[in-house]
């Protein structure tokens, strides 16, 4: 179950390569992907249509794959399923992480 504090609530992604722009958000669950649909929509061809979730889950932003071929890092580290995301992470996503997100997070 996800607890929610409104007052934690609040993270921005920023495109570092792949395309450009930012993007704020308030709400507990943010899906990122091509589909034009996502919350936070990259044009890279390496990711997926659904490729991955933030979600603020217990208090702490994580970032879950939506699918176990698609390949996520965070800070250079491949992630398997999950992982905890703090101030400044840096998210790839792809084949070849040809997209990067920073990850800015209220403290």
């Amino acid at each position: 179950m996800t607890n929610v504090n409104p007052s934690s609530l609040y993270c921005e992604l920023i495109f570092l390569a792949g395309s450009d722009g930012r993007k704020a958000f308030t709400q507990a669950n943010i899906r990122i992907g091509r589909q034009p649909d996502n919350d936070f929509v990259t044009p890279d061809a390496g990711t997926s249509r659904i490729h991955a979730e933030i979600v603020w889950d217990n208090d702490v932003w994580k970032i879950r794959s939506l699918n176990p071929a698609n390949k996520i890092t965070v800070n250079k580290q491949d992630i398997q399923q999950e992982a905890e995301l703090r101030h400044f992470d840096e998210i790839g996503l792809g084949r070849s992480s040809q997209t990067l997100i920073r990850f800015l997070a209220s403290s």
